[in-house]
């Protein structure tokens, strides 16, 4: 049996050995399954009659001459079955295979053409032009960018690619019934928008949590306005207790996508339609673990010198006017070849409303003392990490660089927050790879550029090109620049300063847009995005459109938001 009511094909030869030997011998081993001391072993016992761990397989097994330790494993195991079933269904709910769909046409209901791997581009586009802010900039000043970037530049700037993917998006010229043309292959937004990113300029399968935060970056280096972050970036308030003192310190930090946690171990098991028994848990359990408190158990009090821990609780400072939401399905699992990213297997129940008043922070209580700022961090370098986090990372088995990447990264805020960071980037070629303090490019704060350029005679940025391509060589970038004159370098580009701004409302919440993934983790696999048009459904899946007819809201993984104003 692989499940409830789900079960596997066989001749029961094994459950009639057992029963015709006077029912002694209730174990069986799946011969295909051994490996390394282990395998699936079921019994067939009256107060089992399920998997089981046997302390002294290696014995039982080499009593037959088999070696456990050293067989090779051959077939599946029941586990791997099972969650192969479980993808199964996974794929038919989100693709909602079963019903008819009718395909759409029309504005904002274009298809966006799979051009390897780029499912995670296309379920975020679709879901990005549900926001007025994104369609004012970039349908809406169209002709004015294009005016602007002029040819060839437009095919190498992003605000260029995102305008022409917006406008044709929301033309409806490219998405007529009867028409063989219909959809946009984003050929050259992919490129543009991956190329200074050294996994998004492959064309392999990403995160589309990550994906969007790196489209956010890019439109907030834009100069054209509105700009559309401001619509969904928000602040949440972090509360940190001093356990032996009772004094607490808050902290406001910066996000553009809420995190949301699931609660595993509060699931409750539910049988589909099909007979199978699924996890599912409730959107209010996941509120409640997101905004519960988290406890740092070694702490050492400043103030008494105790070590009695700490408490961490986050709240939501400012509600945007649209909110992307993400649901943690992936967690970080320790095995013999290192840390994984693995998958939750579970549905969270939810409909089309989110309230997250009871959650909004009020700040310094009455009565609160507050602590008083760490000297390290007050009067030390920006670029010092909080060693206790880090520390608590080390456990997990992530490297030392990797985990100062990662505190320094979060702004030394929570121990959660950097391990969320660490599994956002496993796949980062750089991960381990120490970076040298480097604060600051500007002529005044790098005497090395200043020194040369005063000496030599070449602009500072000539020279900041040069020290790059030789390592920071000084020797070998000077000769190359007095034996290539006429070589074109571009002039760096300063980044424009963007006042971020936070706007605010009340926290009640209707969902327009979803986007689901389906397979083992966020490098392989689909997305599709499910997104509300007019009073409907819709389901994007690349090139196909179609009305939805059973919307999946409780398995989707990011999730966006609008707020009721």
């Amino acid at each position: 049996m692989l499940s409830e009511n789900t079960f596997a094909v066989g001749n029961s030869h094994m459950r009639t050995h057992y029963e015709v030997t006077d029912k002694k011998y209730p174990l069986v081993v799946k011969l295909g399954t051994i490996e390394n001391g282990d395998a699936d072993v079921y019994s067939y016992d009256a107060s089992e009659d399920d998997a089981v761990e046997d302390p002294n397989l290696i014995k039982h097994l080499a009593h037959w001459g088999i070696d456990a330790n050293t067989a090779k494993k051959t077939a599946k195991s029941t586990q791997e079955i099972e969650l192969d079933l479980n993808r199964d269904w996974e794929w038919e709910k989100m693709q909602e295979n079963g019903v008819v769909l009718e395909p759409v046409f029309g504005r904002g209901l274009t298809p966006m053409v799979n051009i390897g791997s780029s499912c995670y581009i296309n379920s975020l586009m679709q879901t990005l032009i549900r926001i007025p802010e994104v369609v004012e900039r970039y349908n809406d000043r169209y002709v004015e960018i294009f005016e602007n970037s002029g040819f060839p530049k437009a095919q190498d700037e992003f605000d260029a690619q995102m305008a022409k993917v917006v406008y044709a998006l929301l033309s409806g010229d490219y998405s007529k019934e009867g028409n063989d043309l219909n959809g946009i292959k984003p050929y050259q937004f992919r490129r543009v928008a991956g190329k200074e990113h050294p996994e998004f300029k492959t064309s392999k399968q990403q995160d589309v949590e990550e994906y969007l935060r790196h489209i956010c970056e890019l439109m907030e280096q834009s100069s054209y306005t509105p700009n559309p972050v401001d619509a969904i970036r928000f602040q949440t308030e972090n509360r940190f207790e001093d356990i032996a003192s009772g004094q607490v310190r808050y902290n406001d930090r910066e996000d553009t996508i809420l995190q949301m946690v699931i609660p595993m171990e509060m699931a409750s098991e539910v049988k589909d339609e099909a007979g199978t028994v699924r996890k599912q848990v409730s959107l209010d359990m996941c509120l409640e673990s997101t905004f519960s408190d988290s406890t740092v158990d070694d702490f050492k009090s400043p103030i008494t010198g105790e070590v009695k821990g700490a408490r961490n609780r986050m709240r939501m400072k400012t509600f945007p006017k649209y909110l992307f939401v993400q649901m943690k399905k992936f967690i970080l699992e320790n095995s013999a070849t290192g840390v994984n990213v693995k998958k939750m297997d579970i549905e969270v129940l939810l409909d089309e409303t989110l309230n997250l008043e009871t959650y909004r922070g009020t700040g310094v209580a009455d009565g609160e003392v507050l602590l008083p700022e760490e000297p390290e961090i007050q009067n030390g370098s920006k670029n010092e990490v909080n060693e206790e986090i880090v520390n608590m990372l080390l456990v997990m088995g992530f490297s030392d660089v990797a985990c100062r990447k990662a505190v320094k990264a979060t702004n030394n805020s929570t121990a959660e927050a950097a391990s969320d960071w660490l599994m956002q980037h496993l796949d980062d070629p750089d991960l381990n790879t120490e970076v040298k303090n480097a604060e600051s490019s500007s002529d005044n704060d790098d005497p090395q550029v200043q020194d040369m350029a005063n000496m030599f005679g070449f602009p500072a940025f000539k020279i900041r090109f040069a020290l790059k391509k030789f390592n920071n060589s000084a020797d070998q970038a000077i000769n190359w620049l007095f034996n290539n004159p006429d070589e074109e370098i571009p002039e760096e580009k300063k980044k424009p300063v963007v006042e971020k701004r936070f706007d605010d409302g009340h926290g009640k919440y209707s969902l327009i847009g979803m986007i689901s993934h389906m397979g083992a983790n966020t490098h392989c696999g689909h997305y599709v995005a499910h997104v509300k048009h007019g009073d409907r459904w819709i389901l994007f899946n690349d090139e196909k459109v179609n009305e939805s007819q059973r919307t999946p809201f409780g398995l989707g993984y990011v999730y966006l938001y609008k707020r009721d104003d």
